[in-house]
């Protein structure tokens, strides 16, 4: 009997999960004669081709095919030469299927009486492979709000499928000659298939399965393909080159144009890498040189197959205003933007008109016109929108206070203002020409003609209605349970029991979150009341971190406290910080975090001040159950910003940003910024803190002693050891990492040694705290004092420095401002700024900017450190940086900032 199915595995070293597949597989409720399994073992080096092997033994409808490791798409092609279903598709074998995921399709096929679809997709859940729980939040879910249908994509170009997860006509396949293409790796060798596939009918009609579920697995260590992908070189040639451009290119051979529905496909896919560079810590960082090269200039055939109003209208992959601008401007240059001038609507709070101007190439001359006479913005401030490393955008946003017909010529020419639409509707379901034939009525179904028979049959329906309603609970329920058990190979019973506390454990959150609501209510009441208004009125609440002091909201509040007590002034830390007594005692106001007492003053406060711009700091309290829009917060930076933050920053609702150097400030509020904040918001004040190391330096009775070793942190060291448990496995990982290797090299260097004993120097080192726990198992020699800041002070232990060594610490600035040497030992840029932290290149060059040499080698690092002690000249030049980069070298920071606050006020 030929099988209605042919279903097509690729199999490579998934040892981890392919039982759950197939489990899944034999729990299918379709007759199994119907469906047919083809598995290619593309080269696996673990257990997976033995345990298909031992699941095949015993059964006739199931194929195996061993080859080298070629990839997912020639493992693919092989499948497809020996199958012989009516129709094809594909499953991962870290996927689980729903028990009817076979069986609706069936029952689809059979309902699709003309027989017009020429494609079928399913529906793909979002698996969660760390807890087991399935969502339906996959992009182009919106597509079954419907239910099943047949689609034409000529009328919904937006109904688009790119995954394996297709069911496809055999005959089509085999009678077009199509097949995988196995140069396009590691993504979208399905998606090429499927525009080649779909482009052979001159109506495609997909066919929306609704009921089969494909629950599709994200790996909690992200190694799967997809997800591993973005530091795959191919991603950004082949893919592009073999995978959206030929696609593209082919479907227009078929038609002499490029459908809608082809465009969307690949712009759908095009926009991921988009939105990843948005990322402060983003995959795509790391690409530059000719690959950057190769992909802008592929991407730039690709978008000549796009048209502007497929951008413009696009909304299968959701993308803010400013991308879906930046894509329309610098790609579609056809799209006349130069001349458009968007009108953002009144201020709220002083009337004045906001508007834009987004500009592809040279800065163009800006006129403005108020009932004829000329007029001059307000505020003026440029935000420059580059991806992958390249200027595509510039946002100029400025505000017109004047009340009045408003005229904006641009280059000479009258702009056209229009309002600023930056939401696009969501596409729509039309009326198709095709339909389903209806499904087969459930056994228990009471025909609703029998409502006019008797009184009693109401009763029946309302009783059939309800015995529905729990049918399809129960169903879910079941569904639920199976999948999270075979996801997570565990016990049924276990996860029934983990699932019946979780209900539980629900309903005494929702309990809590009631009572917390009408808590909060009070406190709301509370806070205006006299007695409270007049202990909190036009507060200043000052902190560094809820368990942390001793950065720029200790020294600032220090200032406040000491020299302005006309400010109501409060610091906000956990009671159970270990700096809470030492503030105590020396006399601070302090708040609890999280009391009711801080919600009070919170309420009540003018400003909120913090070194860090975290949500738990800028909203201390619920910013759901609470408004803190009366007060403005102020982000003191914990350093100076040297690198892009921008992606991490612009988010945030900043009313204001402290500067400590001209060039930082330049680089956040200049012509040239990625940032959004405003020029009024940037503020060059210096930071508080130095104010403490001018008063420190200046009392020193000697010169400092110390050679202080302090390197920053890996973002990729830290992920692998969270994946240990032992500290010794840890410490193992840790010393073999190139981190680990180069600093412990110089820590162990006997030239250093014999240097600090030789100038009677001593050698101090800072550990990060994610890797202090282990500096019980490095090898740090006794000679090296391991230095903990929350008991010394970081600033006491820098005035006691001779030399301060570092790799891209931001505290060098610090060490710089009172005149201390640096040296940078720089071993892994390419890592540091290709995705391996949380860095992104900005203004800053080491070696032009920087306040000490730069090396690459342990030997080097203490050959430098060897000539700060014995050339006289060493500090002549970085002394000369330091001067032209700080607008202040002295201890009134924090005076100036008050300044400013009140000046803002």
């Amino acid at each position: 009997m030929k099988p209605l199915l042919s279903v097509v595995v690729a199999v490579y070293n998934v040892e981890e999960f392919v039982h759950a597949t197939l489990v899944s597989f034999d729990r299918q409720t379709i007759d199994s004669s119907l469906v047919e399994y083809v598995f290619v073992d593309d080269g696996s080096t673990d257990n997976s081709l033995r345990i298909v092997e031992a699941w095949a033994r015993g059964k006739n409808n199931v194929k195996i095919l061993r080859q080298n490791n070629q990839g997912a798409g020639a493992a693919r092609k092989a499948a497809l030469e020996l199958v012989s279903g009516d129709w094809v598709t594909v499953v991962d074998p870290d996927d689980i299927l729903d028990r009817s995921y076979f069986s609706a399709i069936q029952d689809f096929i059979s309902r699709d009486i003309n027989s017009v679809a020429d494609m079928l997709v399913t529906r793909v859940m979002v698996l969660n492979g760390s807890t087991g729980r399935a969502y339906d939040t996959h992009p182009l879910g919106y597509r079954f709000k419907k239910g099943s249908r047949l689609v034409s994509l000529n009328t919904e170009p937006s109904c688009i499928q790119l995954g394996a997860t297709a069911v496809l006509r055999t005959s089509r396949l085999r009678d077009n000659q199509l097949t995988y293409d196995p140069r396009i790796e590691p993504t979208f060798e399905d998606a090429h298939l499927l525009g080649r596939y779909l482009a052979k009918s001159a109506d495609p009609v997909v066919g929306l399965v609704a009921d089969a579920k494909y629950f599709y697995r994200k790996r909690p260590d992200q190694s799967s393909l997809v997800q591993s992908s973005w530091s795959i070189e191919s991603r950004y040639s082949t893919v592009l080159e073999f995978g959206y451009l030929d696609m593209l290119l082919s479907v227009k051979s078929e038609y002499g144009y490029v459908p809608k529905w082809a465009q969307n496909m690949v712009l759908y896919d095009l926009v991921w890498y988009f939105k990843e560079e948005t990322k402060q810590h983003s995959k795509t960082a790391w690409i530059s040189g000719n690959l950057r090269d190769e992909f802008l200039a592929l991407l730039m055939q690709i978008f000549d197959l796009i048209d502007a109003d497929t951008i413009r209208d696009f909304t299968v992959n959701p993308m803010w205003w400013t991308m879906r601008q930046t894509l329309l401007g610098f790609f579609k240059r056809d799209y006349a933007l130069n001349n458009r001038v968007v009108q953002w609507g009144p201020d709220k709070t002083d009337g004045s008109n906001q508007y834009c101007i987004l500009t592809f190439g040279d800065e163009p001359n800006l006129e403005i016109y108020v009932d004829g006479l000329k007029a001059i913005p307000s505020s003026d401030n440029f935000t420059v929108h580059s991806y992958f490393g390249v200027p595509m955008m510039t946002e100029r946003n400025f505000r017109i206070g004047m009340p009045g017909r408003t005229k904006i010529f641009v280059d000479g020419r009258a702009a056209r203002i229009e309002r600023a639409v930056t939401k696009v509707s969501e596409p729509e379901s039309t009326t198709n020409k095709y339909s389903l034939a209806p499904k087969e009525k459930p056994k228990h179904f009471v025909n609703s003609s029998l409502d006019r028979v008797s009184g009693r049959v109401p009763f029946v329906g309302s009783m059939t209605r309800k015995y529905s309603l729990l049918s399809r609970k129960l169903r879910y329920i079941g569904t639920r349970l199976e999948v999270e058990s075979l996801a997570l190979s565990d016990n049924p019973f276990r996860v029934s029991a983990r699932a019946v506390s979780n209900v539980v454990s629900k309903s005494r959150a929702s309990s809590l979150s009631v009572k917390s609501s009408l808590q909060a209510k009070q406190l709301i009441s509370l806070s205006s009341t006299q007695s409270v208004r007049s202990k909190y009125h036009n507060a200043w609440i000052v902190m560094d971190r809820p368990m942390r002091a001793d950065d720029n909201g200790e020294h600032f509040y220090r200032y406040l406290y000491s020299k302005r007590p006309d400010i109501n002034s409060f610091f906000l830390l956990k009671r159970e910080s270990p700096d809470w007594d030492r503030l105590n005692a020396e006399g601070f106001r302090l708040i609890e975090y999280g009391s009711d007492e801080s919600v009070l003053a919170l309420l009540n406060a003018d400003f909120r001040f913090s070194s860090d711009a975290v949500a738990e700091v800028m909203y201390p309290i619920s910013r759901h159950k609470f408004d803190l829009t009366k007060s403005r917060f102020i982000f003191l930076q914990h350093g100076v910003t040297k690198d892009d933050l921008s992606r991490w920053l612009n988010p945030k609702k900043l009313d204001g940003i402290v500067c400590a150097t001209f060039a930082e400030y330049d680089s956040i509020a200049g012509k040239n910024s990625p940032y959004t904040i405003k020029s009024d918001q940037a503020l060059l004040t210096g930071f508080p803190r130095f104010d403490r190391l001018h008063e420190l330096i200046s009392n020193r009775d000697e010169e400092g002693d110390l050679i202080l070793i302090m390197p920053t942190w890996r973002q990729y060291l830290r992920d692998e050891l969270v994946k240990l448990d032992m500290p010794e496995q840890k410490s193992r990982a840790f010393n073999d990492s190139d981190f680990g290797q180069n600093w412990l090299q110089v820590l162990n260097s006997p030239e250093l040694r014999d240097l600090a004993k030789m100038h009677n120097k001593r050698i101090g080192f800072i550990a990060h705290p994610a890797f202090s726990e282990l500096i019980q198992h490095l090898n740090i020699p006794e000679h090296v004092e391991v230095m903990d800041t929350a008991v010394y002070g970081f600033q006491n232990l820098l005035i006691q420095s001779c030399i301060f060594v570092t790799d891209y610490s931001s505290v060098a600035f610090d060490a710089a401002n009172i005149d201390i040497p640096v040296v940078y030992f720089q071993f892994d840029p390419e890592t540091m700024f290709g995705g391996g932290h949380n860095f992104r290149k900005g203004y800053f060059e080491y070696e032009r900017d920087g306040f000490g040499p730069v090396t690459v080698s342990p030997s080097d690092t203490v050959t430098q450190i060897r000539n700060s002690f014995e050339d006289v000249n060493f500090m002549d030049i970085y002394s000369k940086r330091a001067k032209e980069t700080f607008p202040y070298s002295d201890a009134n920071n924090s005076e100036r900032l008050v300044k400013a606050m009140l000046d803002l006020k």
